[in-house]
């Protein structure tokens, strides 16, 4: 999914495009570590992202308010960002045209973008990088405690396929949930207890619900006639859609 938001008036000289997809809303990531008005953030609402499938209304809202929200902190952040909405009149609804416009308009001298998670957004982005005339970068997300070919490597001499060593790979590399070289608790993993069932009087602790307004987000997706399936009270949607 992407964005386009609040442009200066004045005349930039962007070198750098880098993408931002609905699910890299990561503000820890290095790209932030530091301001650079010579590189312009790029987020979008596109029609290929909403109508692959059908997504549940909540789902699409959520996505929506939270890129806006990420966009909005990126440039209080000292960061230039460009804020794509569905209804903006220039937005040609895919990652490809609307990114050839940024590059033609800003006469951007390189394209950057983070991995994405899904087979489908990584393929479609390794395309559109080796069709283009400028220089090209792709960076992790940051976001997970193993980079992409580090299952494969672990795996690649081993016969069995068993996840549970590569956790524990995982834990050992990260100190995670360790007391020195032991786990902690005494053992690796509770999968046994786990399997008994809960209590006859056990009660679930309540979840943690918010009151956020996405009506605006709502009303792009209904008025440029998105289908989706489920429903939404726009003035009162209760998961988060940022970090605060």
């Amino acid at each position: 999914m992407l964005l386009i938001v609040l442009l200066s008036h004045m005349e930039n000289e962007y070198k750098v495009l880098r993408l931002v997809l609905g699910d890299q809303l990561n503000m820890q990531h290095s790209w932030y570590a530091d301001q650079d008005p010579s590189i312009l953030y790029a987020l979008m609402e596109i029609r290929t992202e909403t109508d692959y499938v059908w997504h549940h209304i909540q789902k699409a809202c959520a996505f929506f308010a939270a890129m806006e929200q990420f966009a909005m902190h990126l440039q209080d952040k000292g960061h230039q960002v460009t804020y794509i909405k569905l209804n903006d009149p220039f937005n040609q609804q895919s990652i490809a045209a609307n990114c050839d416009g940024l590059i033609q308009q800003h006469h951007i001298e390189r394209f950057e973008y983070q991995l994405p998670d899904e087979y489908r957004l990584d393929e479609t982005l390794k395309a559109y990088a080796k069709h283009l005339a400028i220089s090209t970068q792709v960076y992790d997300t940051e976001h997970f405690f193993s980079n992409r070919d580090e299952l494969g490597l672990f795996f690649a001499n081993k016969k069995g396929l068993l996840m549970e060593t590569f956790y524990r790979e995982m834990r050992k590399k990260h100190d995670i949930l360790l007391n020195g070289k032991e786990p902690a608790g005494g053992k690796w993993n509770f999968d046994e207890q786990n399997r008994h069932k809960l209590p006859k009087h056990h009660k679930p602790y309540p979840p943690l619900l918010f009151d956020n307004n996405v009506r605006a987000q709502y009303d792009r997706l209904v008025q440029a006639g998105v289908k989706t399936i489920g429903n939404i009270n726009p003035e009162n949607f209760y998961w988060p859609i940022n970090r605060v």
